[in-house]
Order: C-alpha cells, then structure tokens, then sequence
C-alpha cells in the first residue's frame, strides 16, 4: 500500500550523506550501471567523475526509496541538475550537451532499470576489497576484480 507524502519517514533523517541504502546494494546498482551515468555517459574512469543514485520518480514526488528499479547511477553533475524534473524532460534537455540521442539515452535507462542486481556478490566484493570505496578505486585502477 503506498504512503502518502506526509506519512512517509522524513528523507532528511533518514539519509545522512550515502548511509541511506547499503554498500552492497550501492555497489550492486553501479555494477548494473556498467559503472557509469545513465545520462552522459561519464564513467569513474574520467577524472572527477563522481557516481551517485538517482530516482527516477523522485522521492519528493512520491517514488520509492530503495527500490532498485526506482534508482540508476548517475554523476553527481547530472543528478544534481535534474533536482526533480520529470526524467523525460530533464534527458530532452540535456541530450544534445551530452553527445547523446534522447530516445538512446531512456532506451538505456529503461534496460537497466529492468536489469537485476546482486547484493550478494556486491557483498563478497566488498569483503574481498574492505569497502565499497575501495572496489570503485580498484575500477579505476583498470584491475580486476575477480
């Protein structure tokens, strides 16, 4: 059943800087992301590119906080300029300053969002490594990580 806005916990208690959604489900989400801003495509490999989760349906606008299919990787460029515009005025916008076709660009999102992620292995990955910072800097070391 859903919430209305006013029942809903207050997202500023609950999410103090990252600790909002887990390590493992944060990393499970930029895996499926190929590790890159479903918007203009930067990755973590280019300098100063930093990831971020991005709803889709804002949670200002009633979207759900934690549901994967809810969330996409974005840069905290692109994040922070959306605020909450509609996902496909915001994309429309913008597609043309990112060398990207809009259309290509929801297609991309679309196909991800529908993408499952592993928590599971995320979390080995992260014990493996000692933390989620440190398998994203293993990333952009260009090692493996298997």
């Amino acid at each position: 059943m859903c919430q209305t806005l006013a029942a809903r916990p207050n997202r500023a208690i609950l999410n103090q800087g990252q600790n909002w959604i887990t390590p493992p489900k944060r990393l499970a989400l930029y895996i499926r992301d190929a590790y890159g801003c479903c918007y203009c495509g930067r990755g973590i490999e280019v300098e100063g590119v930093v990831l971020t989760l991005e709803h889709i349906v804002p949670y200002s606008k009633g979207g759900a906080l934690l549901d994967p299919n809810n969330l996409i990787t974005a840069c905290r460029n692109c994040n922070s300029a959306r605020g909450n515009k509609a996902l496909t005025t915001f994309v429309k916008a913008n597609a043309g300053k990112w060398g990207r076709r809009a259309d290509a660009i929801l297609s991309h999102i679309r196909r991800h969002r529908a993408m499952p992620i592993d928590t599971k292995a995320s979390n080995e990955l992260i014990k493996a490594r000692g933390s989620c910072r440190k398998v994203l800097d293993t990333v952009v070391q260009g090692d493996p990580l298997q």
